[in-house]
C-alpha cells in the first residue's frame, strides 16, 4: 500500500524487544523504526533483531531543557545535534511546555504563546539542521506555516518533513473537516519527501493522551491517506503495540502496509 512504514519509538526502555520480535516473525512482519535518545552513545546501544530494524535516531533533551527541539531553545541545546551529524535522524519541532503536568489547558496556553511568537534561535537552529550530514526528517505539528515558522520551521529541498495526524486527540463530529484540512496539507507536500504519522496507537511522553479505541479507527486513517495517494507513513507509538487488547490483530494489519 505505501512506498514506506516506519514506526516512531519514543520509549525504548518500555518495549519488550524480545517478545516483540517474535510476534513480529509470527506473522512474517519485519518493522523500521526511529528511537528516541538523549545521546549518540544511547543510540549505539540498542541492537536490531530479526524483524525489527533500528534505522535512525530520534534525538531529544533533558525535560528541563524543553524535551523537543525548535527556535524557543538554548544554542547550547541545539548543539546536542553535533553528535548525530553522522547518523539519519527525525527531529521533532515542537514547543518546549512543561511535560511533568500531562496535557492541560495551561499546556495549550503555553503552545500557543510560543506558535505566535517568533524564536529566537530559529536560524541558528535552521543552519544546524542543514549541516546535518545524513538523512533528516523535520516533524512537526499540522499548522499552517506561518505558524511554524515561529518554532523554526522551514522548508528545504535537502531534509524529509513529517506531519501528525493524531486523529484520536480530534472529537468525532470533527474528523470529517480535519480530514478536509490534511487534504489540502497533502496536496501542497512532496509526496516522496513527505511522511505523515497516524495515532496514537500508544501514549506519548504526557502519557494521558487520547489513543485510538480500536484497531477500526486505525484502519479508517490507514485508508485515507492511501485512497489520497500519500506515499509514507508512519506510526505512533511502538511500544503500545503489546499494549493493545489484541497485539496479534494489530501486528497482523502493519504487516500488510508496505509495498515492500
Amino acid at each position: 500500500m505505501f512506498d514506506k512504514v516506519l514506526f516512531w519509538c519514543e520509549f525504548p526502555d518500555r518495549v519488550n524487544w524480545q517478545k516483540l520480535n517474535s510476534l513480529l516473525k509470527k506473522y512474517s512482519c519485519e518493522i523500521k523504526t526511529y528511537v528516541a535518545v538523549r545521546s549518540v552513545n544511547e543510540y549505539k546501544k540498542l541492537k536490531n533483531y530479526s524483524n525489527i530494524k533500528i534505522v535512525g535516531a530520534w534525538p531529544t533533551l533533558p525535560l528541563k531543557e524543553g524535551y523537543w527541539f525548535s527556535g524557543h531553545i538554548s544554542k547550547k541545546s541545539i548543539d546536542t545535534l553535533n553528535q548525530y551529524k553522522d547518523i539519519d535522524i527525525k527531529l521533532d519541532l515542537e514547543s518546549p511546555i512543561p511535560l511533568s503536568k500531562g496535557v492541560s489547558f495551561k499546556v495549550g496556553l503555553k503552545v500557543l504563546k510560543d506558535m505566535l511568537t517568533k524564536g529566537k534561535t530559529n536560524e541558528y537552529l535552521k543552519k544546524k539542521i542543514l549541516q546535518h550530514n545524513k538523512s533528516l526528517i523535520l516533524s512537526t505539528y499540522p499548522f499552517p506555516k506561518f505558524i511554524l515558522k515561529k518554532v523554526g520551521f522551514f522548508d528545504s529541498k535537502k531534509i524529509n518533513y513529517n506531519f501528525f495526524y493524531y486523529s484520536s486527540f480530534i472529537p468525532s463530529f470533527l474528523r470529517p473537516m480535519y480530514k478536509l484540512y490534511f487534504k489540502r496539507i497533502i496536496k501542497k507536500r512532496n509526496p516522496q519527501k513527505t511522511f505523515f504519522t497516524l495515532g496514537l496507537i500508544g501514549t506519548g511522553i504526557f502519557n494521558n493522551e487520547q489513543i485510538y479505541k480500536n484497531i477500526k479507527q486505525f484502519k479508517k486513517d490507514v485508508n485515507f491517506f492511501y485512497k489520497n495517494k500519500v506515499k509514507n507513513l508512519v506510526l505512533f507509538e511502538l511500544s503500545g503495540i503489546l499494549k493493545r487488547k489484541n497485539p496479534d490483530q494489530w501486528i497482523n494489519y502493519i504487516k500488510t502496509l508496505s509495498n515492500k
